[in-house]
């Protein structure tokens, strides 16, 4: 089974298998806006994204893929179920970041308890 076949990109577009040509790239635009790391999106999920539409936005790739698909029997572009747990993952990422800035930025603000010494 090659590589490609371990990511399910049509999942991960968040599109149905059955999706046309020109609306792929509408899909990998919006795709790529929400999984942006400037955005809040993680960088491993932005590198999914631009592989799916590497893969999906050419038409030889893309059907070598479906070929794929079909032979090893894979489920994809089904549901999207996929590209729900990764929404779902990106989301968790999001709150642990906004988790670690809010710790570290009460930190920063915390007085200190050692008492000053006055300057002579």
């Amino acid at each position: 089974m090659s590589k490609k076949l371990d990511r399910a990109f049509y999942d991960v577009l968040g599109v149905m298998k059955d999706i046309q040509d020109a609306d792929i790239k509408k899909a990998y635009k919006k795709a790529a806006l929400n999984a942006h790391p400037d955005k809040g999106g993680s960088d491993e999920m932005f590198q999914m994204v631009n592989e799916a539409y590497k893969i999906l936005g050419d038409p030889t790739a893309r059907a070598e893929y479906d070929r794929d698909i079909k032979k090893f029997g894979l489920k994809d572009g089904q549901g999207q179920n996929t590209a729900k747990q990764f929404k779902r993952a990106d989301s968790m990422n999001k709150a642990q970041k906004a988790e670690r800035s809010a710790s570290a930025t009460k930190r920063s603000e915390a007085p200190s308890d050692a008492p000053r010494q006055p300057n002579h």
